[in-house]
């Protein structure tokens, strides 16, 4: 399909210009669905950080390790779309922390550099959050890639 080789053309650019093969997909918007999930495995794809119909990390039947975000932890919801302050982002945030950590569930940020990244105290925010989730011993740190290589359901 046209979808698989907009995936494959993108991917080996990708593999061209990093000299490896990419192994992390998320998809623009965030939205990806099984028919891609499977394209992106075959193509050497290991995880996929889109949205997905389950919030917990998983495998899906394509074999990919789905580690979905949500819309709380990304930052053109609060200061683009939303137009919250610092500190109701902070807040929003925080919230976000604390029900991960009381659901035993996973939180994903995803924060822009033309978003946080323009402007210093957006910077600063996320700064606190990082502050926060290092001094929390509910909370650890992890890369995508250790997230992929657990054991999953």
């Amino acid at each position: 399909s046209q979808i698989d080789e907009l995936i494959a053309l993108a991917s080996q650019e990708l593999t061209n210009r990093l000299g490896k093969n990419p192994e992390i997909f998320r998809a623009p918007g965030g939205i990806s669905n099984a028919h891609t999930r499977t394209c992106l495995y075959q193509l050497g794809y290991r995880i996929d950080a889109s949205l997905a119909e389950f919030p917990q990390v998983h495998r899906d039947q394509s074999g990919l390790v789905l580690v979905p975000y949500q819309w709380s932890g990304v930052d053109a919801t609060h200061w683009l779309w939303s137009q919250k302050t610092h500190d109701a982002v902070f807040k929003a945030w925080a919230d976000t922390l604390d029900h991960a950590a009381a659901n035993n569930e996973h939180i994903v940020f995803i924060w822009h550099p033309h978003v946080m990244g323009i402007d210093p105290q957006r910077l600063a925010v996320g700064r606190k959050i990082l502050a926060l989730v290092l001094d929390d011993p509910r909370f650890e740190v992890s890369t995508l890639t250790k997230l992929g290589e657990q054991p999953l359901p």
